[in-house]
């Protein structure tokens, strides 16, 4: 076989035989057209992001009456025509990190305070993460105490998913599910108020903070039915505009799903 043969090819020639070379570029174009395509899938399959906000970077003033009760957190009058949202507006408040309120507030329950922190929202739910020096006394008086109302609204039993609440309302992303099991147990543990997340099959979210039949922090107590599927049955409570599921740490029961 000469060398000028055609159909002979080594590695080190400057260019292949027609045969390879037809070969060689059919097969790469077919990788270019399918790879968008397998992308477009993999994405597709995915389940998308909530449309949750950390604003990170971003400290804020509030003006409100610090609650203790079930959970830390400012309340306060809403500004502008309440006909349809409610007057009172509660916010849970958690410290810089993987840590609850609680330590950083106590000594300031049920006065007026001026807070500096950032908010992290969710659908209509928003909580304030606590700057490290903010939380003093305001002016007496010059911001009337809100008519706080609690109703409860019945006994229920939900199937879902216990979520720590900073994370779920926007410090991760996803914050549920495994993948975040164990930041939400060490957040849960650190004092961060858990939440129970209950999904419909339209997609729907609803998440209420999750306390013991007695309003108390469940804390430890349910570390080990964190990020898994659960059935609670407890009293759901509206705090003004906050839900709040009660519920003994025996009547959580893990799913075999």
């Amino acid at each position: 076989m000469s060398d000028s043969d055609p159909s002979f090819y080594v590695g080190y020639e400057d260019r292949a035989a027609p045969g390879i070379a037809r070969f060689l570029k059919t097969r790469i174009l077919l990788l270019l057209f399918a790879m968008p395509v397998m992308l477009g899938g993999i994405a597709f399959a995915q389940k998308g992001f909530i449309p949750s906000v950390f604003e990170f970077g971003v400290e804020r003033e509030f003006v409100g009456w610090l609650s203790m009760e079930p959970v830390p957190a400012l309340v306060s009058l809403r500004p502008g025509n309440t006909a349809h949202c409610g007057a009172i507006s509660r916010y849970p408040l958690v410290s810089f990190g993987k840590f609850g309120a609680d330590a950083q507030v106590a000594s300031y329950a049920d006065q007026l305070v001026r807070l500096r922190g950032t908010l992290v929202h969710v659908d209509d739910q928003t909580m304030i993460e606590l700057a490290s020096e903010g939380v003093e006394l305001a002016e007496s008086g010059s911001v009337p105490r809100p008519a706080s109302e609690v109703e409860s609204l019945g006994l229920h039993r939900f199937e879902g998913e216990i979520v720590d609440s900073k994370c779920y309302y926007g410090v991760m992303n996803p914050g549920s599910g495994k993948v975040h099991r164990g930041c939400a147990a060490r957040c849960i543990s650190g004092g961060v108020p858990p939440s129970f997340l209950v999904r419909d099959e339209d997609g729907g979210r609803v998440t209420m903070l999750l306390v013991d039949s007695e309003g108390r922090s469940l804390g430890s107590r349910v570390l080990d039915r964190v990020g898994r599927p659960v059935s609670v049955a407890g009293e759901v409570l509206r705090y003004d505009d906050l839900l709040v599921l009660k519920a003994d740490p025996s009547a959580i029961e893990r799913l075999s799903r």
